[in-house]
């Protein structure tokens, strides 16, 4: 406090900075802000309000401060949450994820969750070693646990899942064990003909195993069995349009898939087309006299191929060509996508599907060869098979 100024005898305080007079009880200079000095005495903001002053400054630069920080703080978290987030969301972290997360589970013996995890890791990286064998310790132990505790039906499916995703000889010596162990026990008890029909049971499935393993050498294109990779490829859905020669090939196989052969039908060249549901109908009409109801020629087909889960997991066009009256349009609409579909008038959908039959999913990999009808749109002439 300076007390340098006198007037009428009468000490005057000054301001430190910029020697302003203030007056008495004063907290803060009116003219540059800077605080006074008061001693030991200290005076209630209502005093400094009786002086006409409003002492807010240094608690207004206070809040400012305050919310300045905030906002940094919320910029900080935002910034670190959109770098862990995009961190996270690359492929080769997601699959590292994915790995830790399954090694993990099959730790903690929670072996369903582990399967999970390791599923995730080859939907990033089908050729993940560590994953696939993850997948299999996992069926493994899991067999084993279910065993130990005499849940023997239990362990026998876990077996059988085990070998159905991996087609493994390890995994098919597993499902043998179980079936063993469960005819011991089924034996210590006294309970004969429940044994005889688990061995039957166990007869049965290894015949078909020895068969898929003697054909394991010399697959052909038609019944490929379908690996890892294609089996958790995410089927191509029809649009509910036919546009282009895509999506006549789907409308085709959403229609085997749910069972409507007369739809399916209704894909194919208006010629196959009449002569499909002709026969159909009389072959439709002769069983529904034998069996005393109406069965349609398509339900039929579908029970006696016995063919189910049928999807596209691949599908794209090519080979475009456009049969125009201008020679130089037919060699220019084929290269243009914007209007190929629709100016075209014959294209090649390459097409791979998987479907299950009798419990075991293959693939197939055809080629159809479409054209556009007028009147009619795309519709399938013939297939190809391609050698897998």
């Amino acid at each position: 406090m300076n007390l340098d100024e006198t007037t009428n005898g009468i000490e005057q305080t000054t301001c430190p900075r910029c020697g302003n007079v203030i007056k008495e009880g004063v907290r803060f200079c009116v003219e540059c802000g800077a605080p006074i000095e008061l001693g030991s005495e200290e005076l209630p903001v209502t005093n400094a309000a009786n002086f006409g002053v409003i002492p807010a400054v240094a608690p207004v630069a206070v809040q400012k401060k305050k919310k300045h920080h905030v906002g940094l703080c919320l910029f900080l978290i935002i910034a670190i949450a959109s770098g862990l987030a995009a961190f996270f969301y690359l492929p080769a972290n997601k699959e590292k994820f994915q790995l830790n997360l399954g090694n993990r589970y099959l730790k903690e013996a929670k072996y369903d969750k582990a399967i999970i995890a390791f599923d995730k890791v080859l939907s990033i990286e089908p050729n993940n070693e560590e994953a696939s064998e993850g997948i299999k310790t996992s069926y493994l132990e899991w067999t084993d646990v279910l065993m130990e505790r005499k849940a023997f039906q239990e362990a026998v499916d876990i077996a059988r899942e085990g070998y159905e995703q991996l087609f493994e000889e390890e995994m098919a010596e597993k499902v043998e064990e179980a079936y063993e162990v469960w005819k011991e026990q089924l034996l210590s008890e006294d309970k004969m003909a429940q044994a005889e029909q688990i061995a039957l049971e166990e007869e049965a499935y290894f015949i078909e195993v020895e068969k898929r393993e003697n054909k394991s050498s010399g697959e052909t294109a038609e019944n490929q069995l379908a690996n890892r990779a294609e089996m958790i490829e995410k089927p191509k859905k029809f649009r509910g349009f036919v546009f282009g020669p895509e999506d006549v090939v789907l409308k085709l196989f959403d229609s085997i898939q749910s069972g409507d052969y007369e739809r399916a039908v209704e894909c194919l060249e208006p010629k196959k087309e009449e002569q499909l549901n002709f026969v159909g109908g009389i072959f439709s009409t002769l069983v529904s006299d034998i069996v005393g109801e109406q069965i349609s020629w398509g339900t039929l087909l579908f029970e006696i191929v016995g063919a189910t889960d049928v999807v596209v997991i691949d599908c794209y066009s090519d080979n475009f060509k456009a049969d125009l009256d201008f020679d130089f349009l037919s060699d220019l609409v084929p290269k243009i996508p914007a209007v190929r579909e629709k100016f075209s008038t014959d294209a090649d959908v390459h097409v791979k599907y998987r479907y299950k039959l009798f419990d075991k999913y293959y693939v197939i990999e055809e080629v159809y060869h479409v054209h556009r009808y007028e009147g009619k749109g795309w519709r399938v002439k013939t297939v190809d098979l391609i050698e897998r």
